[in-house]
């Protein structure tokens, strides 16, 4: 958990840089977990998010990028 980019072949993420991702995919999905009523999922995310999320890498991510996965989390902390 925590990849940038999921591979639904392999099963398995990568990030997006060589420092490290953060979380693009926990964090885009967490308020669809909501809302399809993925309770174990949500709860390991929202986990994931409070003990292991975090921006502090030395590395170019993609302004949209952030300001959307910032806005989504907003939106999951409403629920």
């Amino acid at each position: 958990m925590g990849a940038d980019e999921y591979h639904p072949i392999s099963h398995e993420g990568s990030n997006l840089t060589e420092a490290g991702g953060i979380g693009y995919t926990v964090v885009d999905t967490i308020d669809t977990m909501l809302l399809m009523g993925l309770d174990d999922e949500y709860l390991r995310a929202r986990s994931w998010v409070e003990h292991k999320l975090s921006f502090d890498r030395d590395a170019s991510f993609s302004t949209f990028e952030v300001v959307f996965s910032f806005e989504l989390l907003r939106v999951a902390y409403t629920f």
